[in-house]
């Protein structure tokens, strides 16, 4: 009997053994202590990447696109930024050592992205090392959140899309030590999308959309590499559709249209969780009548000569506005009608272009997601017409054309009470005539803003 348990623990230490000795071998390769403790289990293989936008087969016709028509334009707006950029870049500057507020958080994931895409499309070794460089820099943050996850959101996004563009150009160490960051943020940033985050799905406000789908892009860039991503690509899938059920009404309108300027962020973040889940499983999530619908939304509360991104939204008037959207809905929806919208806002002989708008603009989505969809006029289109009402968030619509600088637009807001970032949205109105806002009443303040 003795002998039998001694012949058991043999067998038990014989296989144990060289699993000891495999998992002392090994373990270092997988642990990286940037901003906490994370396993890679999988060596990241560059021959996966990239795959959130574009693939390393179609590089060639990335590069191809940028050489015709608005993306040709956009590109070179793009380079030009780039050269501006790396003239100042400073990566011993406060902002780069540590996250410090929401503002410099945006502008080293923006500079991130800008770099990292400047170097993909044109080749050109000048972008390389300091997008890198950029990269690894926040990658020895302890931590991306400031303020709220949001803010954690957008640092995550953007360095999910940078290591899945510059992966080949990682060498091993760094791709252990940029993935292992990722992972550790998105673990992080479970704990609330699970927990106190879960209600904000069932909320209009922007929350859901801009925590939830930056977090499934980042998932998406780890798949294969990370044990928990394909449970977190899931979470982002039952998430973010949700939140557009709940956010959007029948007819595509924004109930809490208070938040113009954040509701098209939002919409932003969709669109590149949705883009990149559609090249992962071919599932186009973004096929609904509801976003279908979004798209004649956003045209008529378009303002004439004007962008339409300040409407009933005072505090955004500065810049929050998301055009780029268009972009993404022309391509997964092929439509026609937001492909004009993004012509006539931020095309080379659009609105931009000449001043009239109020709305920062991003060139990266734009370029990734660019299609050559066939441009529908709205003033030629049987789905617009001179009149609409979004009952959901109770917004009243009249114009006499959507074109023209002489076209007369009047909305009125009457819905539910609803407040955000100092103004309600109750009893909102706005005449615009000849390009100007003649009349707006913001649903706060007593005084009128005359054009």
């Amino acid at each position: 009997m003795k002998r039998d348990r001694s012949s058991a623990r043999m067998v038990r230490l014989d296989v144990i053994a060289p699993v000891a000795i495999l998992t002392t071998l090994l373990l270092p390769l997988f642990i990286s202590t940037t901003g906490g403790s994370q396993t890679m289990t999988v060596a990241p293989d560059p021959s996966k990447h990239p795959r959130l936008f574009f693939s390393r087969d179609g590089i060639p016709q990335l590069r191809e696109k940028v050489r015709h028509g608005t993306p040709k334009w956009i590109y070179e707006t793009h380079i030009s930024h780039c050269k501006a950029l790396l003239a100042t870049l400073n990566l011993a500057d406060r902002r780069w050592a540590a996250v410090l507020d929401q503002k410099p958080s945006w502008d080293n994931a923006r500079d991130i992205l800008d770099l990292s895409l400047a170097y993909v499309i044109s080749g050109d070794a000048t972008y390389r090392a300091p997008a890198v460089a950029a990269l690894m820099r926040v990658c020895e943050w302890p931590t991306w959140y400031v303020g709220y996850e949001p803010n954690r959101a957008v640092l995550l996004q953007a360095a999910a899309i940078a290591y899945d563009m510059l992966h080949a150009e990682l060498g091993a160490e760094q791709r252990q030590r940029v993935g292992a960051k990722i992972a550790f943020e998105c673990e992080e940033m479970s704990k609330f999308l699970l927990g106190e985050g879960r209600g904000s799905i069932r909320k209009s406000s922007s929350m859901a959309p801009r925590t939830y789908a930056p977090f499934g892009v980042a998932a998406i860039a780890l798949k294969g590499e990370y044990p928990k991503a394909d449970e977190w690509i899931r979470l982002a899938r039952e998430s973010v559709p949700a939140w557009v059920d709940c956010a959007l009404d029948d007819d595509g309108g924004f109930y809490y249209s208070s938040e113009a300027c954040y509701n098209t962020l939002a919409l932003n973040y969709v669109l590149g969780f949705y883009i990149a889940y559609r090249r992962l499983t071919g599932e186009n999530l973004c096929d609904t009548p509801k976003l279908r619908k979004n798209v004649l939304y956003q045209l008529y509360r378009l303002e004439p000569q004007r962008d339409g991104q300040g409407q009933f939204c005072v505090y955004g008037r500065g810049g929050a506005g998301c055009p780029q959207n268009m972009v993404g809905l022309a391509s997964e929806l092929e439509d026609g009608l937001a492909r004009w919208f993004y012509e006539y806002v931020h095309g080379p002989h659009g609105l931009s272009a000449r001043g009239n708008v109020f709305s920062s603009e991003d060139r990266v989505m734009p370029l990734l997601w660019w299609k050559d969809v066939p441009i529908e006029r709205p003033d030629a289109s049987p789905r617009l017409g001179r009149a609409m009402l979004f009952r959901g968030c109770g917004k009243t619509v009249l114009r006499t054309g959507f074109e023209s600088v002489e076209d007369l637009h009047f909305a009125l807001e009457c819905g539910p009470r609803k407040q955000g970032h100092s103004h309600a949205d109750v009893g909102n109105f706005i005449l615009n005539a000849c390009g100007e806002r003649f009349v707006e009443d913001p649903g706060t303040w007593g005084s009128y803003a005359w054009g």
